[in-house]
């Protein structure tokens, strides 16, 4: 069982981008050396092996002192391992597949206990999708084929979606979504990224995210808190 506590964990939720455009992102979830559990089944099977060297290599950046362990499918844990863990680092790739095998192995639920017990989440593109309520936003940007319906996701910060790798030639586009969607919309570029603890969100990164409401997009500089509606 996972040690009970009051506290809840901090997000990072990243636009997609490598991580030395994320440098203060990646130091403060570093820090103390934590013990690091990275998802990749966003990925093609072909890319796993891929994956693990990325990693490795990422944290060889920050002089990285702890441990990682990475797991190839869902299916061949239990979950109670996560209580091993102070970091799920969820990577990006297929959203509609991140979160069909998340769903098909249990373990919505455990990630979400695994934050209200003071966990840390880092949700990188895909990983910073399904941290919302649904993954909607992921239509028409990534294949659904495992032919996902049910698209309610992990619901770790409320009543927003995130737009990864966004651009400004995507801003009508962000636009229309979220006035469709009654649905503010956080479209953070790869060099921005979201620290979300229970009070706050912080666009931290080197460009701002953008926000879309019904009525109107909205700028917001590295170092600006957004309200946490």
């Amino acid at each position: 069982m996972c040690k009970t506590s009051n506290m809840t964990g901090t997000l990072y939720l990243s636009g997609g981008g490598p991580a030395h455009d994320e440098e203060a992102m990646w130091r403060t979830m570093l820090a103390g050396n934590p013990r690091i559990l990275y998802w990749p089944f966003a990925l093609p099977a072909a890319m796993l092996a891929g994956a693990h060297e990325w990693l490795t290599e990422t944290l060889a950046q920050f002089d990285f002192g702890g441990t990682f362990e990475m797991w190839t499918a869902p299916s061949e844990h239990e979950h109670a391992e996560l209580c091993e863990f102070d970091v799920l680092l969820v990577g990006g790739g297929n959203t509609f597949k991140l979160l069909h095998e998340i769903r098909t192995h249990g373990f919505l639920e455990p990630t979400r206990q695994f934050i209200q017990n003071g966990g840390t989440y880092y949700g990188g593109s895909a990983g910073a999708v399904i941290a919302c309520d649904d993954i909607s936003i992921a239509d028409g940007h990534d294949p659904n084929e495992v032919g996902l319906t049910d698209l309610r996701a992990l619901a770790l910060v409320n009543h927003l979606a995130i737009l990864p790798h966004y651009a400004p030639t995507d801003e009508k586009a962000a636009q229309r979504w979220a006035q469709q969607h009654r649905t503010r919309l956080v479209g953070l570029p790869e060099r921005t990224g979201l620290i979300v603890t229970p009070t706050t969100i912080l666009v931290a990164g080197h460009e701002p995210a953008w926000t879309f409401s019904d009525s109107q997009a909205e700028l917001h500089p590295p170092g600006t808190l957004l309200h946490n509606a």
